[in-house]
């Protein structure tokens, strides 16, 4: 059963972390971007890109 989202972004300031975050709370799921990225605003672009490939997910074709 997957988080139907939506799935959003953020870095942390405090953690200097970045996430990828559904916004729905069947989960509550967080996943930590980590990875040999350049610098911050490469990370930040790849979890821009995977909330939205998250985001584009037809629900209707996942089991539940």
């Amino acid at each position: 059963m997957m988080d139907l989202g939506p799935w959003t972004f953020r870095y942390d300031d405090e953690t200097r972390e970045v996430y990828v975050e559904s916004g729905d709370f069947n989960h509550d799921v967080t996943l930590t971007v980590n990875g040999d990225f350049r610098h911050r605003a490469e990370k930040l672009k790849y979890a821009e890109w995977l909330a939205g490939r998250l985001n584009k997910v037809d629900s209707s074709a996942l089991s539940r």
